[in-house]
């Protein structure tokens, strides 16, 4: 006998990528939908998570196959895993924390070790000597050079003017100002290689995406508290579930010394960036650290490795 052709609420495009998606998942969605409402990650892979994520409908679907008034039984198989899912309100924010509390130990670890980097870069520049004494050179050497003009005895510079001294000539075009300064700076004792080394600790520092940590650190916070909130709604209205409320609470309590961590480091570099603003002028930077304010001194390390490794700068 032809089987009763079933019932298509959503359209045939958006029907059929449900269908394929579904029938990646082995497992009946029945379970797969109760085991995320109860939160039970263990039974729940990543993949399944993240394939129900790209496949999650809209308000307007859910809308759509609610308002169903018919026959449930003859709903296409996309129509009924839709409303398996609307069964439970906050199934979408499960989803998520199951995905969160997946990736915490990888992502808090990423965020810790980036922070790190970016702050052992930013205290580089506040405490290297190496690089303090080749500003203290760079100054010298200005100040001679301007000691008849009304430039003369500057008592700093701003950190962009640094990229300039290569294209300072000697007479002979065959030199320029930083061989100068390098030169001088080693006859009183200093060392390129060692500032070399300083400088390449900026560039590692200087890759990392800050803002991108901060908009991952934002995410990390939202998470929280969205899961203290609904925890507290649950615990206050007494609900019986109390497999969601403690497996909320084990992520809870998982998290939040990470995200207490994480936040000290931010606020490290926060602190370690008004210093550098105030110790070293530069243009274009504001009081959050952004994707270029380390160029000046990126572009000053390339010059410095040359220098370092015996080439000469010419041009």
């Amino acid at each position: 006998l032809k089987k009763a052709a079933r019932i298509q609420l959503l359209d045939r495009k958006r029907s059929r990528n449900v269908l394929i998606a579904l029938s990646s998942i082995r497992a009946p969605v029945k379970d797969i939908v109760t085991a995320i409402s109860r939160m039970e990650w263990d039974c729940v892979s990543v993949e399944v998570l993240e394939r129900i994520l790209t496949i999650f409908p809209s308000d307007e679907e859910l809308e759509l196959v609610t308002s169903y008034g018919g026959n449930v039984e003859v709903l296409a198989k996309p129509e009924k895993f839709f409303l398996l899912l609307s069964q439970d309100p906050k199934i979408n924010s499960k989803i998520r924390w199951m995905l969160f509390h997946s990736e915490l130990g990888a992502v808090s670890d990423a965020l810790e070790g980036s922070l790190n980097e970016l702050i052992n870069a930013l205290n580089t520049l506040l405490t290297s000597n190496e690089l303090r004494r080749f500003l203290l050179t760079v100054l010298q050497v200005g100040n001679y050079m301007n000691s008849d003009t009304s430039n003369a005895n500057a008592y700093g510079f701003k950190m962009q003017s640094l990229l300039s001294l290569r294209m300072i000539k000697s007479s002979d075009r065959r030199s320029n100002l930083l061989l100068f300064v390098a030169s001088f700076m080693e006859h009183q004792g200093g060392s390129m290689r060692e500032l070399a080394k300083d400088l390449q600790c900026v560039v590692a520092g200087s890759r990392v995406e800050y803002a991108h940590i901060c908009n991952e650190i934002n995410r990390f916070r939202q998470a929280l508290s969205s899961m203290r909130a609904y925890q507290f709604r649950l615990e206050e209205k007494k609900n019986d579930d109390e497999r969601v409320i403690r497996r909320l609470g084990d992520v809870i309590a998982e998290a939040s010394p990470r995200l207490r961590q994480i936040e000290a480091l931010r606020a490290q570099v926060q602190d370690r960036w008004r210093s550098i603003r105030e110790k070293f002028p530069m243009d274009d930077v504001g009081e959050d650290l952004k994707a270029g304010d380390l160029a000046v001194w990126v572009e000053l390390s390339k010059h410095v490795q040359l220098l370092a490794s015996g080439s000469k700068i010419t041009s």
